[in-house]
């Protein structure tokens, strides 16, 4: 956990790689999936759940819109 003020997305796991120095995990939550970049020093597993922090002054807040 982060010592500065963070967003905490709570996502679940579609797939990891170990790329180099990193692992690659695709995420999902929602509709939306994001590809993380995460220490290689842990293990993720399809279907687990994974925390993402995002330091909130790292973070644009947007007005919803809805579409018509």
């Amino acid at each position: 956990m982060p010592d500065e003020p963070s967003n905490v997305l709570e996502e679940t796991i579609e797939w990891s790689a170990l790329v180099g120095p990193i692992t690659e995990v695709k995420a999902q939550i929602g509709d939306t999936s994001l590809l993380i970049n995460a220490p290689p020093d842990r293990e993720y597993h399809q279907g687990s759940t994974v925390r993402v922090y995002i330091s909130r002054d790292k973070t644009i807040v947007l007005p919803w819109m809805q579409l018509d």
